[in-house]
């Protein structure tokens, strides 16, 4: 599930032997193609490289899969000849199981935002497939998640995929369930990213592309698997995957060559305290790209609760507040996404006294005076 795709070059020949294994993911081994028809393996292969990911029906003569396994680590793009998908299949052995259907791909299709340097960004590609797939029991397209309709916080998916297991082995077909995480917990600064965690297990090389399902019937694809927040194949990390109910992905996907841009931002917003006793917590926005909009939140760190939302980039503690941590995020709106990017500083109310700390440098903390009893 690496976000590069250079560990999976050594992975051996298309639907080679491979030594059954239990998947360094940690998840479950599927045991028929029926549990998920849609799933299937993305097998690229040029004179210079070969790798293996996975990958999504999405209609007959299309298949989801993520933009860096249609580029490579270089993000130039492979021809489509480059490309071989396999759909009804579980197990890796020599030669097609009975049901298997084997095509090669005649169109790769690139997000336009995609950019291998934003690691995650736009990191999706529709590959259409000739002849179109058979539609049975052991291959079928599975329905797309409605625009706006990201699963939430806590809600469960289940990812699916061919990753390596723990010894660098193509391993059998497994899936994974985990759980959604805030979007404050992904990639900051980066609309069409969610992200989902399980304390079992991860996605593998040979992952990435693979879909990311509801787990509640009506099933739908939710996303396509990127990357992850470790080095390699770490139990409990979290995984980021492309949001397919973000507009700009979704449109794409299902044929918009010209998606709404999505906004992103490179740097953290700041946070600072200000001399107007009135409103002394002030954020700075972000450098946004592609955002028509900005708003700010000011929360209180490690996940608590959200204190003020809105156009406002200036806060007035309560005497509520004494004891709390502040921090803030910028959030960059536009019509194809919407992105958070927080500040890596927090301030400290006391009843007294506000003092900023910056987050990376804990021992860097600059006070001033200020007046509870003042505030509502």
């Amino acid at each position: 599930m690496r976000r590069s795709v250079a560990a999976a070059v050594l992975v051996a020949a298309f639907l080679a032997a491979a030594t059954p294994a239990a998947a360094y993911h940690g998840g479950r081994r599927v045991t028929t193609a029926t549990e998920a028809p849609y799933s299937v393996l993305v097998d690229a292969r040029t004179f210079h490289t070969h790798f293996i990911c996975s990958g999504s029906i999405v209609d007959p003569s299309h298949v989801v899969t993520a933009a860096h396994c249609a580029t490579g680590d270089r993000g130039n793009r492979l021809r489509a000849r480059a490309f071989t998908v396999a759909a009804g299949i579980t197990v890796l052995r020599r030669g097609l199981v009975p049901g298997a259907q084997l095509r090669r791909v005649t169109r790769v299709r690139v997000h336009p935002a995609y950019d291998h340097r934003l690691v995650g960004y736009a990191d999706i590609a529709v590959l259409q497939v000739d002849p179109p797939f058979q539609t049975t029991a052991t291959v079928a397209p599975i329905a797309l998640v409605d625009t706006g309709g990201t699963p939430g916080p806590g809600t469960i998916v289940r990812g699916y995929g061919f990753g390596l297991d723990g010894h660098d082995h193509q391993a059998d077909e497994h899936s994974l369930d985990m759980m959604v995480r805030p979007f404050s917990r992904c990639l900051p600064g980066l609309a069409g990213v969610a992200c989902a965690r399980s304390a079992v297990g991860t996605g593998c090389p040979g992952d990435s592309g693979g879909p990311i399902v509801t787990t509640v019937a009506p099933i739908v694809l939710a996303g396509v698997i990127s990357g992850g927040s470790d080095d390699r194949c770490a139990k409990g990390e979290t995984a980021w995957f492309a949001d397919l109910a973000t507009p700009a992905i979704a449109d794409f996907v299902r044929g918009d060559d010209h998606p709404p841009a999505m906004p992103y931002a490179e740097e953290l917003a700041k946070l600072h305290l200000t001399t107007d006793a009135a409103a002394p917590i002030a954020c700075r926005a972000a450098p946004w790209r592609d955002a028509t909009a900005t708003t700010t939140q000011f929360v209180q760190p490690g996940g608590g609760a959200v204190v003020q939302d809105g156009p406002e980039s200036v806060y007035a503690p309560k005497a509520s507040d004494i004891g709390r941590r502040i921090s803030c995020r910028s959030i960059g709106h536009s019509a194809g996404g919407t992105a958070w990017m927080p500040a890596d500083a927090y301030v400290t109310v006391g009843p007294r006294r506000l003092c900023l700390e910056a987050g990376s440098s804990p021992s860097r903390q600059r006070c001033q005076p200020w007046d509870a009893t003042a505030t509502g």
